[in-house]
């Protein structure tokens, strides 16, 4: 099986959680992370947040900004993905 190709976003996101598709990235200060949107869970794609914390629609699992659970019935912490930045964008490997 192929691997993906990476994803590139714009490096201007906001401050916070955003969501692009299978990926979630939280930026704090200059500090951006990348987490796999699969719910460790059962596997829901994580696509909304409260209080500023990422939040399955399935179950309501709760992770922080760094992708440890934090509600459960998750127990795991999100799967980081290694994210750099490249001329005005940030790359992903999915």
């Amino acid at each position: 099986m192929a691997d993906k190709p990476p994803m590139k976003i714009r490096d201007d996101i906001p401050e916070g959680v955003s969501f692009f598709d299978e990926v979630i990235i939280c930026k704090k200060s200059d500090e951006e992370k990348a987490f796999s949107a699969k719910c460790t869970h059962l596997g829901c794609i994580i696509n909304r947040e409260i209080d500023g914390e990422p939040v399955c629609p399935c179950h309501g699992s709760r992770f922080d900004i760094n992708g440890e659970p934090v509600r459960g019935p998750a127990r795991k912490r999100l799967k980081q993905l290694e994210l750099k930045k490249q001329n005005g964008s940030i790359i992903i490997k999915v």
